[in-house]
């Protein structure tokens, strides 16, 4: 009888375990709940894959922290999750590009049920709101942020100044106004720059200095959304600033100096049609050794300036390309592709061939217009002794044969403001080609080929020819080259 009874025991504590588990699994259940959402790119406007995304408890009671990442749709959860108050934030490479730390999100867990939370990185706008004027928010203008780091130690760069220019055309009552236009600012203590009321898209040229050491001046491309992450790397500066191109002296001594290298870049010159190596394609950098690629396209500057440059690469029959770079240990070898003279050309006539009748009637409505440029027709071409279209062209009173330090030769002009020689822009059939030489000019036609040519002198080219160029000068003039 005792032992039954004993029996009966152990069931009844038995059975009250078992409803005290499932009682208390069911509050379990009730007290916790799935935290799930997306984590989207809004620069890019896609989900962002791979983001580290972290909830962490605010609530003392309820101690949590646990981190996911983001699958290839943006997508995330935490399951699990007691009831209470939670901070929920993302880490990720758009973060990292931006330079900003993460805006935690509030979420509140009261039941068992799925909580959603998304997340997402500052927008332009959003990031325009924080860092810029009510004016320049106002105005929806474009926005430039980055670092300034060392060239060697790539620590930030404190009290570094940062400068953007760019070439722009406004229409209102008074009619059509263009010029440079300049914005400036300081880095702050985590080396950060932010550079407001810029163009929402187009081209500008970036540039920064802190006591002897600077940048080159590099070009920059706005995106369609109006915002641009550009860090940039000072290496040493010229000792003193006078560019022998503007005082007029271009013996050895007037040449700025350096404290050169010592930086090292390296990379490949391949063919943009088939993807083909260019031997003995050259590379340089201003103020470094040049480079001479070998018969797999491969070249090495051992002794470059260090920091943010812009590399020059060209090739015998290739149309030349200037990028920026940064010269900096463990940079990554730079590919670049060079289109042939030809293809360049070919696609300029192609324009050409469905514009020719208005090219015409403009060429022969700024010769009425235009008073201090100077137009070369078809028979003034044939008083020409030459064939060559660059020696034509320097025939021109004010027009020069220059130079470079490299052995090759440029066009060059007076400036508006000081003395010396600068390069003016070269135009074919209403398309600028940039970094020519004599060598690529003669290239590109003979007298034969050319229907009119036109040369601006300094401050007196048309809108539609003017730029601002890569040395920091508007207004060094321009020549305009129409194929038949």
């Amino acid at each position: 009888m005792r032992q039954h009874v004993l029996a009966i025991a152990v069931l009844v504590c038995s059975a009250a375990q078992s409803l005290i588990a499932q009682s208390s699994d069911a509050t379990r259940r009730d007290s916790v709940a799935v935290v799930a959402g997306v984590v989207f790119d809004s620069l890019a406007g896609v989900p962002l894959g791979g983001a580290v995304v972290q909830l962490v408890s605010i609530d003392r009671a309820t101690p949590f922290a646990r981190a996911v990442v983001s699958d290839d749709s943006g997508a995330f959860a935490f399951d699990s999750v007691p009831r209470g108050k939670y901070a929920l934030g993302f880490f990720g490479s758009v973060l990292d590009s931006l330079g900003f730390e993460p805006e935690l999100l509030g979420v509140q867990v009261d039941t068992g049920s799925v909580v959603r939370a998304d997340l997402s990185a500052p927008s332009a706008v959003r990031l325009r709101q924080l860092l810029c004027t009510a004016d320049a928010v106002a105005a929806e203008r474009g926005l430039v942020i980055g670092r300034i780091r060392d060239a060697f130690s790539f620590a930030p760069v404190i009290g570094a100044t940062v400068r953007g220019n760019w070439f722009e055309v406004s229409i209102d009552t008074d009619g059509i106004r263009s010029g440079e236009r300049l914005r400036e600012t300081n880095t702050q203590d985590s080396g950060w720059y932010a550079l407001c009321d810029v163009p929402t898209t187009g081209s500008m040229m970036l540039s920064a200095t802190a006591l002897a050491d600077s940048t080159d001046i590099i070009p920059a491309e706005l995106p369609a959304a109006g915002l641009l992450r550009r860090d940039l790397y000072l290496g040493a500066a010229s000792v003193h600033e006078a560019d022998p191109l503007l005082s007029g002296d271009t013996s050895a001594a007037a040449l700025p100096l350096r404290r050169v290298g010592p930086g090292r870049l390296a990379g490949i010159v391949v063919t943009t049609q088939g993807n083909q190596p260019l031997a003995s394609a050259r590379a340089s950098v201003a103020y470094g050794t040049e480079a001479v690629a070998n018969a797999r396209g491969e070249w090495t500057i051992s002794n470059a300036p260090a920091g943010t440059r812009l590399l020059d690469v060209r090739a015998l029959g290739y149309f030349p390309r200037r990028i920026p770079v940064d010269v900096i240990d463990g940079a990554a070898p730079v590919t670049v592709a060079l289109p042939s003279l030809k293809s360049v050309l070919d696609s300029v006539r192609i324009v050409a061939e469905r514009n020719r009748s208005a090219n015409l009637r403009g060429f022969d409505e700024r010769r009425r217009t235009e008073p201090l440029a100077r137009f070369l027709t078809p028979p003034d071409l044939l008083q020409r002794p030459s064939n060559f279209i660059a020696d034509i062209i320097a025939s021109v009173p004010g027009v020069s044969l220059e130079r470079n330090a490299d052995g090759t030769s440029r066009l060059g002009m007076r400036p508006v403001l000081g003395r010396g020689r600068c390069t003016p822009s070269i135009h074919i059939d209403g398309a600028e080609l940039r970094g020519l030489s004599i060598e690529d000019l003669n290239g590109f036609a003979r007298k034969g080929d050319v229907q009119g040519i036109e040369v601006y002198p300094s401050g007196h080219v048309p809108t539609q020819f003017s730029r601002f160029d890569t040395s920091g000068m508007f207004g060094c003039g321009a020549i305009v080259i129409w194929t038949k």
